[in-house]
């Protein structure tokens, strides 16, 4: 690597942290204007009127964070997402570090869920395949993925078995 291959670089990681902060800084102003405005709680009591089963919240949730997964990045998602989730994770009795982890693996399989999964469109380019070649060599795993979601969702005992062990 030469001296203006290193600049180069630098440039360019200048500029990917440039955006990513821009809209990491977004989406924290509009999650903290949510709060403000007591829109979670108003969220959560709409919901809570509606499903009074926590099966069936995680199961409405999870089909959520996939749609949202394919449009938006996981760091903007969920920093938008975790004040209007909070309120009803109490309601619900679902453990925070539980539901964490099921919104990222959410956030993180919609982020490769055909047609708008945002990671489809950066692996037909970098291999040089067109959407739809990509979309259905990852159709297996996802699969594979959402079953292990289905699993996680709903035996808590086994996410948190190790944080137990941890902490106590």
């Amino acid at each position: 690597m030469k001296l203006r291959d290193v600049k180069r670089v630098v440039v360019s990681s200048a500029v990917t942290s440039a955006t990513l902060l821009v809209i990491v800084s977004g989406a924290s102003v509009f999650g903290e204007y949510l709060t403000f405005e007591q829109i979670p709680n108003q969220i959560a009591e709409a919901v809570v009127s509606h499903i009074d089963s926590p099966w069936i919240f995680l199961l409405a949730v999870n089909i959520l964070l996939l749609i949202i997964g394919m449009f938006m990045d996981i760091i903007s998602a969920t920093l938008i997402l975790t004040p209007i989730f909070l309120p009803l994770l109490s309601k619900f009795g679902i453990d925070t570090m539980h539901f964490g982890l099921l919104m990222t693996i959410n956030l993180g399989i919609g982020y490769c869920t055909p047609p708008l999964g945002v990671s489809l469109y950066i692996s037909g380019a970098t291999v040089d395949r067109n959407l739809l070649y990509v979309s259905r060599s990852v159709i297996p795993f996802l699969l594979i993925q959402i079953g292990i979601l289905m699993v996680l969702t709903y035996w808590s005992d086994l996410v948190m078995l190790l944080p137990r062990l941890v902490y106590g």
